[in-house]
């Protein structure tokens, strides 16, 4: 294995909270944010299949019950990052942002599911992210998308797994 994938590797896990990880190694931005925990779980995808599934699934306890994903999980509260859970006062049952970002969650966890063997455990864990997902594309199409062009992304299309 080449050092700038060691060093990678390396980076991911020295980041690694309790089921997220935190896009630096310091307290610059001391939550899970939306976009960075997909390309963190494409990462482990590499090396660690269970911590990809796992970092997903932990940004999806943060979905709101309306289907909206939050593009900051504040799991943590004790922090002196700004603008903090205090500030936004949003969240059901983890404190986040109000807001989110483009649902290249989706893209990524279906490149994750064509590059690796599902295990029959790892496959339940997948068809309940499969079932969160949808709810938070019908909600990007029902409040995100008024003239229904559509996002170019169609659940649909992972199949077996919903």
């Amino acid at each position: 294995m080449s050092k700038l994938l060691k060093n990678a590797q390396k980076t991911l896990l020295n980041n690694r909270r309790s089921g997220y990880t935190l896009p630096t190694n310091n307290k610059l931005y001391p939550a899970q944010w939306n976009w960075d925990s997909a390309f963190i779980a494409l990462g482990y995808s590499h090396f660690n299949l269970n911590f990809a599934l796992e970092e997903i699934n932990t940004l999806l306890k943060g979905q709101w019950k309306d289907g909206m994903i939050p593009h900051i999980l504040f799991h943590d509260k004790n922090t002196k990052y700004f603008p903090n859970h205090t500030v936004w006062n949003c969240g059901n049952k983890i404190a986040s942002s109000g807001i989110t970002q483009p649902p290249i969650i989706v893209s990524i966890l279906r490149q994750i599911l064509e590059d690796n063997n599902i295990s029959e455990k790892q496959e339940k864990r997948v068809k309940e992210i499969v079932k969160k997902l949808k709810k938070y594309l019908e909600w990007f199409i029902k409040f995100r998308d008024p003239k229904k062009k559509g996002f170019g992304i169609n659940i649909t299309s992972m199949g077996k797994w919903l």
